[in-house]
């Protein structure tokens, strides 16, 4: 008889986070000289499958392609602009509430 193999959950949700990662560093490097193939077969290889491996070798992609710190700076502004008015209108909504 042929059965089919059975992955437990902590072996399908390792899938659906190797898929993720392989998908977002696919789509992050597909402009990059260094190419996604390479970064993904690593990601997927079993030999390098823990999580501080994966981290290193995105911390050195991301190092490779990464943003003046003053567009950094500007990007931090303008968010910080769009969102304070949000979070003060959150907390006064909050706050009206007499448990407070």
């Amino acid at each position: 008889e042929e059965f089919i193999a059975v992955l437990d959950e902590d072996d399908q949700w390792e899938r659906k986070r190797q898929e993720k990662l392989r998908k977002v560093i696919e789509k992050s490097t597909s402009g990059n000289s260094i190419g996604a193939h390479s970064i993904g077969s690593y990601v997927s290889s079993g030999s390098h499958s823990t999580s501080r491996e994966i981290i290193l070798a995105l911390k050195e992609e991301f190092a490779k392609s990464s943003n003046p710190v003053s567009v950094s700076i500007v990007y931090g502004l303008i968010n910080a602009i769009i969102v304070l008015p949000v979070i003060m209108s959150f907390g006064n909504i909050i706050y009206q509430d007499g448990f407070f």
